[in-house]
């Protein structure tokens, strides 16, 4: 049950990771503007994953400790290491449809990782989309207040 727990916690630290990728696809940029946005938040969130300190606060929330809690933490930094070379190669923008088909192919594949239940899973995935939606929300309101300026 525990350990369980502590897998579960760890998909909540990835969700609130992806909620910072997120917000830079989203802004209100050029397209030059938004990759190199792109490139320096992605090597920004690596260098983040991998410091002690991140490691220690994830510990701290959580309560993952001891070596498995650690091997599950690092195994999923090198997932998002993976991906994240993807997007930067790629640099696409991303949209609510993109965001959601990612967010379930990563559910399906911690489903298939371990024992959680589907209910659990599925209140995880609607956070996330609840996250997106507050996150495009937001955005939205800081471009309407830069447009004001602007007029101005």
């Amino acid at each position: 049950m525990n350990n369980n727990k502590n897998k579960f916690s760890v998909g909540v630290v990835v969700g609130m990771i992806m909620g910072i990728l997120t917000g830079i696809f989203i802004a209100p940029k050029s397209g030059k503007e938004n990759r190199e946005a792109v490139i320096n938040k992605l090597q920004e969130i690596k260098e983040m994953l991998r410091s002690e300190e991140t490691q220690k606060k994830v510990k701290e929330l959580f309560g993952i400790a001891g070596e498995e809690g650690l091997k599950i933490y690092n195994q999923i930094v090198d997932i998002i290491d993976e991906k994240l070379n993807i997007v930067k190669e790629r640099v696409e923008n991303i949209d609510k449809d993109k965001y959601v088909v990612i967010v379930k192919e990563a559910i399906e594949q911690v489903k298939k990782e371990t024992n959680q239940a589907d209910e659990k899973l599925n209140q995880l995935k609607d956070y996330f989309v609840e996250r997106w939606n507050k996150l495009v929300e937001s955005e939205e309101k800081t471009t309407r207040k830069i447009e004001n300026k602007r007029k101005k």
